[in-house]
């Protein structure tokens, strides 16, 4: 569950994790399975065996990658924006002083049709700069940092074209809710 600010901060969330072996079991040894909620600066996380708080510094923002994801086709598209945070990468490890910022729009040659396309800027401590891209629609369209790239299904080669369609209303998130405007958040495909 993310909170309703324009980050898309996480209150509550459930991690699973495991290992296959090479016939195909799952290593028991290696399962976690671990339900968190957040309030505030105030992390606890409970799984079998056990219960931790952790306190994390600072005051400011907090985000994480996959709010950051939905996030960013519902900023501002303006010269001067930019929004700091500190992000909790892969809801457990704080990496502070983050910032986001809107960089240019330009349309670009996409499946034989031509799309304007919007650039955020997001670097700080523990990541490599990042660039997201999304559509007039507020489409997450593309993820690049460093030598990889996440791309969404919308640009997949055998979809001949992009999809272009109206934008969507401004998020209306209740407290609690993971979801804007009713819809579920497109989550791209990671392409190495």
């Amino acid at each position: 569950t993310c909170g309703p600010d324009s980050l898309w901060s996480p209150l509550r969330w459930r991690y699973s994790s495991w290992m296959r072996a090479p016939a195909g079991n799952i290593l028991p040894e290696t399962v976690l399975v671990e339900e968190a909620r957040r309030e505030r600066r105030t992390i606890v996380r409970e799984r079998a065996g056990g219960r931790e708080t952790e306190q994390l510094p600072g005051a400011g923002r907090l985000a994480f990658h996959w709010g950051v994801w939905q996030a960013v086709g519902h900023l501002p598209r303006e010269r001067g924006f930019s929004i700091t945070f500190d992000c909790l990468e892969h809801l457990r490890k704080l990496k502070r002083n983050h910032r986001l910022v809107f960089r240019r729009s330009q349309v670009v040659a996409l499946g034989g049709r031509r799309i304007r396309m919007h650039q955020f800027a997001h670097w700080g401590q523990g990541i490599l700069p990042t660039e997201y891209w999304v559509d007039d629609a507020d489409r997450l369209l593309l993820v690049i940092d460093g030598n990889r790239a996440a791309i969404s299904q919308l640009l997949r080669p055998d979809r001949g074209t992009i999809r272009v369609g109206t934008k969507p209303p401004a998020p209306k998130v209740a407290r609690g809710s993971a979801r804007s405007n009713g819809r579920a958040p497109e989550r791209p495909n990671i392409l190495f």
